[in-house]
C-alpha cells in the first residue's frame, strides 16, 4: 500500500454504537449473535437505502460514508437507524437502557484498501473520521452559534427533528458534526 493506492475525497461519515451493549445480555447469551446480525442487517438496509456505504463493522460499531452532498440522507438515515433500534430493543424483549449513539461528520479523507497483504479492505482515514468518532458519545445539549454559516446549514436544519435531539458541532476546520441523542 502507498499514497497512489488511494485517494483523498470529501465524504460525510457516519458512525454508530450501541450504548451500554455489553450490558444488554448476560454473558454468553447466545441471544447476542442473532440480535447483533439483526442490528447489521437492519442497520445496513437504512445506510445503502440512504445512498451511504458500509465501510466495516467494529463489535457493535457501524462506519459508513456518505457521498459529499449526502448530509440530508446522513442524517435521515441516522433517525431511521435510531428509530430501527428502539423496535429491535422491543423484538428482543430487551428492557435495559440502551440506545444508539450516531455521529454525522463531514469533511476530506483517505479512501482506500489497507491492511496486511492476507485481509485488505476497504477504509477510510482522516482527521473527520476521528472527530466524528469521538463526537459520537458526546452527551450535551444543541448550541445555535455560529452554525448557520456552515454551507449545510440548510440540510440540517431541513430535516424535521420530531423527539429526538441533534446536537451539531462545527470545528475550527469548518467540519461540520451532527449528533442525534
Amino acid at each position: 500500500m502507498n499514497q497512489k493506492d488511494c485517494e483523498q475525497q470529501d465524504k460525510v461519515i457516519m458512525f454508530t454504537d450501541i450504548h451500554m451493549f455489553a450490558r444488554l445480555f448476560e454473558t454468553n447469551d447466545p441471544r447476542m449473535v442473532d440480535f447483533i446480525q439483526t442490528f447489521y442487517e437492519v442497520s445496513g438496509d437504512h445506510i445503502v437505502g440512504h445512498g451511504g456505504q458500509i465501510i466495516k463493522y467494529i463489535g457493535d460499531a457501524i462506519l459508513a460514508v456518505f457521498p459529499a452532498d449526502g448530509t440530508v440522507k446522513a442524517v435521515a438515515c441516522a433517525k431511521a437507524m435510531r428509530s430501527s433500534y428502539r423496535a429491535l430493543l422491543e423484538r428482543f424483549d430487551l428492557n435495559r437502557e440502551s440506545e444508539l449513539e450516531v455521529g454525522v461528520g463531514a469533511g476530506t479523507v483517505f479512501v482506500g484498501t489497507f491492511g496486511h497483504e492476507s485481509r485488505r479492505s476497504l477504509d477510510v482515514l482522516g482527521e473527520a473520521v476521528m472527530e466524528t468518532a469521538m463526537c459520537m458519545h458526546y452527551r450535551g445539549i444543541a448550541e445555535e452559534k455560529d452554525l448557520w454559516t456552515y454551507r449545510s446549514r440548510d440540510a440540517i436544519t431541513s430535516i424535521p427533528l420530531m423527539t429526538d435531539r441533534l446536537v451539531i458541532v462545527v470545528d475550527h476546520s469548518g467540519y461540520l458534526s451532527a449528533i442525534l441523542r
